[in-house]
């Protein structure tokens, strides 16, 4: 339920407590006229993850505000998200908070609060809303016991954590859903609930890495050209959760899941640009999402793009 005690017709609430005025962009003239068409623009999207736990998706949202204050409100999510540039200001408990560029803010479901710039200048931010039930699923599987997560600090300063959430975010916007970005995603989460959520302990690590790991490589060479690759598979292949999966795999193997899956579809690139196939084919016929793609990835693991491995290397 999302609660706006201000009362004040000029804002509407919609589906995550995003409250806006009237839904129209405004210019504010300056003292000789109308500013630039970007001047004191704002600007929002928002978009949503794949299902990061069984039908259920994470809502994210992307904006800059220069003008646009919150009403006072409450999501039924946990809002966890990160400044990017600029200062914001959000009253809560009290309290007012500013939150900068290395600031996390983590909203508890039903925390109330509003949102302003700092200034003029305004801020930008990226922030997801995963749903309490989801929350409380990510937190078993970390700590293999049923626990309630629970936020102390709502706006913290946690610069590594900050830049992990918001790498996850943009990649899920630019990319979509898939391995990666739900790896990503998933690590996000663990790191600020781990660090910041109130007694949160990891499971501890158990027996039988060395097996289950090999197992999930198998897998992953086997699907190493398919787009179709998901963590609850591989994870519910060797009876673990996805995130004891991500980390287990990193202590044996050095890597992801998905960087490992990566370096196998690259090796298969490799194979079929020696042979002298066109960069584009190769792309489709490996996993990648496009040419673009494949050229990305390959040039930031080779160090050459893919036509100029296959025109020194082919015969």
């Amino acid at each position: 339920m999302h609660v706006n005690f201000l009362q004040d017709r000029r804002f509407l609430r919609c589906k995550n407590g995003f409250m806006r005025e009237d839904g129209h962009r405004e210019e504010a003239p300056g003292p000789d006229g109308p500013r630039s068409r970007n001047a004191l623009r704002d600007d929002a999207r928002f978009f949503t993850s794949g299902c990061m736990t069984g039908e259920e998706r994470v809502d994210c949202l992307t904006a800059t505000f220069r003008k646009h204050r919150y009403a006072l409100h409450a999501h039924e999510t946990f809002v966890i998200g990160a400044i990017t540039s600029g200062c914001g200001t959000l009253w809560l408990q009290g309290t007012r908070h500013r939150a900068s560029p290395g600031d996390l803010t983590l909203l508890n479901p039903e925390d109330v609060h509003d949102g302003t710039p700092h200034d003029d200048t305004g801020y930008s931010y990226r922030v997801t809303y995963p749903s309490a039930p989801l929350v409380r699923r990510l937190a078993a599987e970390i700590t293999g016991h049923e626990v309630q997560p629970h936020f102390r600090c709502r706006v913290i300063r946690d610069p590594a954590a900050a830049t992990r959430l918001v790498a996850a975010h943009l990649a899920l916007e630019t990319s979509g859903w898939s391995l990666g970005t739900e790896e990503a995603l998933l690590l996000a989460y663990a790191c600020c609930l781990e660090r910041h959520a109130e007694g949160f302990r990891p499971e501890a690590p158990r027996g039988r890495e060395q097996q289950r790991v090999s197992r999930v490589k198998s897998m992953l060479e086997d699907q190493a050209t398919s787009s179709d690759v998901c963590l609850a598979d591989l994870a519910g292949e060797v009876g673990v959760s996805r995130f004891h999966l991500i980390r287990m795999f990193r202590n044996e193997a050095g890597t992801t899941p998905h960087a490992y899956l990566v370096g196998r579809r690259i090796e298969a690139a490799k194979r079929r640009l020696r042979r002298g196939e066109a960069p584009v084919a190769v792309a489709s016929a490996t996993g990648f999402a496009d040419q673009a793609h494949l050229t990305r990835v390959f040039k930031a693991r080779v160090g050459v793009t893919p036509g100029a491995y296959r025109d020194g290397v082919s015969k």
